[in-house]
């Protein structure tokens, strides 16, 4: 399940890529997808530091993506709002004793499961 603000995202990138060799306002994007304008103002900005869209100032500024549609997978959009990178998940199960102390430790690292544990 993602937040509603990477859902925001998600919607306000399809929006870009109905016209994506334009420049878009926020306050355009923000009616299309039923979201408040100033929040997506901001939330746009977080993804022009992400590198997903380019954002310009001005008349007929507004924001654009940075590559195609096609080429942004949902990872790139919930990352720079959800930081689900940072979430340590250990899909090994329990701790498993190991022979070696390198394998062990390499265990430990790849599913963050601490060596002083075993």
């Amino acid at each position: 399940m993602i937040s509603k603000t990477a859902s925001h995202a998600l919607k306000a990138l399809v929006a870009l890529g109905e016209r994506p060799d334009e420049f878009q306002g926020a306050a355009s994007i923000a009616a299309r997808i039923g979201a408040p304008q100033n929040y997506l103002g901001k939330l746009l900005q977080t993804l022009a530091q992400s590198g997903l869209v380019y954002s310009q100032k001005g008349k007929g500024g507004g924001f654009q993506l940075a590559r195609k549609l096609e080429a942004i997978t949902l990872f790139d959009i919930v990352e720079p709002i959800d930081h689900v990178s940072k979430r340590v998940v250990s899909w090994a199960g329990p701790p498993v004793r190991e022979t070696t102390p390198a394998r062990s430790m390499r265990s430990g690292v790849a599913f963050g499961i601490s060596t002083s544990q075993r």
